[in-house]
């Protein structure tokens, strides 16, 4: 009967939960309207801040990187809270997403905006971990291959480790700029090295 379906929805709820139990969601999650962007200005604004705080909090957490819009609005918790049965729609996330990217804190992967990465530290930041690493570690002058940076012993356990290649890049490309590094291209992307300079 009906009850039936209301008992496996609220079993998959708990599941969901216990499977991201790791992480807090504020109490507003809890709340059916924060699932629904709220007409009135001020009330907007408060929420949107609230949102982004909790996409930001939830990538940097699990350590997500890139979302897919559409399967993110269907499957993950963070967009849907099965316990009160509610969801953000595609709409809402796209337009939460556009403000991260106004913020610098989000780039689209194309026009269509079906896919974003998700920079919950900017690219100066993530440059000033890297480098700061290389300087701890004494590997200032000496060459390290991007594999190793990502990938590496010395790299595990650190924020940055498997960071995503292509914000590695630009990390590196931000301290070229700042005459602290400088990037030797290899034949592809795991072999390319990185000189840090003092």
């Amino acid at each position: 009967g009906r009850g039936g379906r209301g008992e496996k929805s609220m079993a998959k709820a708990r599941e969901t939960r216990s499977r991201y139990k790791t992480f807090e969601f504020p109490a507003l999650y809890d709340f059916p309207p924060f699932f629904t962007l709220q007409p009135v200005e001020g009330t907007r604004e408060t929420q949107n801040e609230a949102w982004l705080e909790l996409i930001l909090a939830f990538t940097r957490h699990f350590r997500v990187y890139e979302l897919d819009v559409a399967e993110a609005a269907a499957t993950s918790p963070l967009f849907r809270n099965d316990a009160i049965d509610r969801k953000l729609s595609e709409g809402a996330i796209r337009e939460l997403l556009d403000l991260l990217v106004e913020r610098g804190q989000a780039e689209w992967s194309s026009k269509a905006k079906g896919r974003v990465t998700i920079l919950w530290r900017s690219v100066g930041e993530w440059a000033s971990l890297i480098y700061k690493w290389a300087d701890d570690l004494g590997k200032v002058n000496e060459v390290i291959t991007l594999y190793n940076l990502r990938e590496g012993e010395d790299s595990e356990g650190r924020e940055f480790y498997q960071l995503p290649e292509p914000i590695v890049l630009r990390a590196l490309s931000h301290l070229e700029k700042q005459n602290k590094a400088v990037v030797f291209q290899g034949e592809n992307t795991s072999a390319t090295g990185v000189k840090f300079f003092s």
